[in-house]
């Protein structure tokens, strides 16, 4: 019976139970600031991640344009060119 009381305690309704475990004030300290890290490790991470992504689309929205203009100007000078000849 003794080894019992250690294991767990006995509930009302005669099952053997673990009592709460104890944590002590440097575990939830650490805990909650691990949880705070985290979170704030996380937060961060998003930001950057969807700076990034906004970075990436304006850079390929510039690119398509400069490339869309390089061609029309092609374009022209090879209409020139073709009316030059005929």
């Amino acid at each position: 019976m003794r080894q019992n009381l250690n294991k767990g305690l006995v509930q009302l309704d005669g099952t053997v139970g673990l009592g709460r475990r104890f944590l002590g004030l440097k575990w939830k300290v650490l805990l909650l600031t691990s949880l705070i890290l985290i979170a704030i490790v996380v937060s961060f991470t998003g930001i950057t991640y969807l700076s990034l992504m906004d970075d990436f689309e304006s850079q390929r929205d510039a690119q398509h344009q400069r490339y869309a203009s390089e061609v029309e100007g092609l374009i022209d000078q090879v209409a020139r060119n073709l009316h030059q000849l005929a």
